[in-house]
């Protein structure tokens, strides 16, 4: 893995597809989350996210 942030498990997926490995969904139970969301949704955030992703999916 070559993105440690955001873009792992796009990276994941893109290398597991060049492999030609299948991928596929799978519904999971879990319980409702306790306390606030650590997910503060920035411009900066969605920014670094979007930037993280180009890099995984340009190699």
């Amino acid at each position: 893995m070559t993105d440690r942030r955001s873009g792992y498990p796009l990276d994941t997926v893109v290398r597991a597809a060049d492999e030609g490995r299948r991928i596929r969904e799978v519904d999971v139970p879990y319980l409702t989350r306790a306390g606030k969301s650590e997910v503060t949704g920035t411009w900066r955030g969605t920014f670094q996210a979007v930037r993280d992703m180009r890099k995984v999916l340009a190699r």
